[in-house]
């Protein structure tokens, strides 16, 4: 199957070289601006803000004022915003309700290009997905376990499921215990590929799975995430040295 080329402003996901994401781990708002910085001058493709490095959310006012100087600063660099549970390795805690307000109100923001949304949320994954994509604003549904790697066959299911509630982009990471676990996130991927429209966006964690954000482009995942200053998952490799060697191993898959 061909996959539906996805595009973050002028960015196109699922096309060409993985593209380069960097994250924004602010703890407090007022550090958000000067955190941008470096990361806007480094040129990653897209940037992930993540609200779960935040200590406190509970002034959404001044998050959404905080949100649209980000995006005035940003320009026309692609903006994905994320809050990562706990539970998904993250530093965040909300209830289920509070986490749907939070992302229905960056939705309708007008401010960002993409919005992450976990997979274990449930049953309101597909009505945000759908709001989401009203607003023109891309979903990237996700999943992640930091202690394994489950089989081929329960990570093709998983990518499917996400690209059935209504996902524009679907996202899995893993941890790996041994290079046949990063084989199989690596078979997942080019299986998944094969059989979903969605772009995929797929990691095995650590240092034993690094080779797995080098090698988008021969496996089928569009996006990998890297550092600048600061990282959001363990094994994440520094920008510019993706920015080397991603062109070097380009696949032309077509």
């Amino acid at each position: 199957m061909v996959t539906k080329v996805t595009y973050l402003r002028q960015v196109p996901l699922g096309d060409g070289v993985p593209k380069t994401c960097v994250p924004l781990t602010a703890k407090a708002l007022n550090q958000v601006i000067p955190q941008l910085a470096p990361l806007i001058v480094a040129k990653p493709d897209l940037i992930e803000w993540r609200l779960d490095d935040l200590e406190d959310l509970s002034e959404m006012t001044q998050l959404l004022t905080t949100l649209q100087q980000v995006r005035q600063q940003l320009g026309e660099l692609p903006l994905l915003v994320t809050f990562r549970s706990q539970a998904e390795g993250g530093n965040g805690s909300l209830s289920s309700a509070a986490y749907q307000s939070l992302v229905q109100q960056l939705i309708h923001s007008g401010c960002i290009d993409a919005v992450d949304i976990e997979l274990s949320r449930g049953g309101y994954v597909a009505d945000l997905c759908e709001l989401a994509r009203l607003a023109g604003v891309v979903t990237v549904v996700s999943a992640h376990d930091f202690k394994r790697t489950p089989s081929v066959a329960a990570l093709v299911t998983l990518l499917q499921q996400m690209a059935q509630q209504g996902a524009a982009v679907v996202k899995v990471a893993v941890m790996p215990q041994s290079a046949q676990d990063v084989l199989n996130l690596l078979q997942a991927t080019l299986t998944a590929k094969q059989q979903l429209e969605q772009p995929l966006i797929t990691m095995a964690m650590g240092k034993l799975g690094q080779i797995t954000r080098l090698a988008g482009s021969t496996f089928g995942s569009a996006v990998t995430f890297a550092t600048v200053t600061a990282s959001s998952a363990p094994g994440q490799l520094p920008l510019a040295v993706l920015q080397q060697l991603l062109p070097l191993l380009a696949v032309d898959q077509d």
